[in-house]
């Protein structure tokens, strides 16, 4: 992995994941850069698998239940959603801020908390995994 310079303090980096955008992406006038920034596109990927995981894990519990005499039963389906929530919290939260749901982003960026700019993508992004599980 190859090292640049910010232009703006001269300090070498490599990626920054913590951060949506560097402060050398912005324009002149203040805009930010387009949306196929290397941490966007991260983002992105990390809320496909994460939402394609969680509906995948909750929604096979309840198939094993009901293909195998109960064995799983209702608590266990909801401890199953749980930690299937957890895992993914812990394992992309980080990368993304685990809105696993489309209606969790789109809340997000009600509140102002989120960017408008990413919340489209996210959401028609989150809508189109969970069709794609259906078929």
């Amino acid at each position: 992995m190859s090292s640049q310079n910010c232009p703006d303090c001269g300090n070498a980096f490599a990626l920054d994941v913590n951060h949506d955008v560097h402060r050398s992406s912005q324009s002149k006038d203040g805009d930010i850069a387009p949306l196929c920034n290397f941490p966007f596109i991260q983002k992105l990927i990390a809320e496909t698998v994460g939402t394609f995981f969680l509906i995948f894990a909750g929604c096979m519990s309840v198939v094993v239940n009901l293909n195998h005499d109960s064995v799983v039963s209702l608590p266990g389906i909801a401890i199953v959603w749980g930690l299937a929530v957890t895992v993914l919290v812990y394992s992309v939260g980080h990368i993304s801020g685990a809105h696993f749901n489309p209606a969790v982003t789109l809340a997000f960026a009600t509140c102002k908390r989120f960017p408008w700019k990413q919340a489209g993508f996210l959401a028609w992004l989150g809508f189109l995994t969970l069709f794609l599980l259906e078929n």
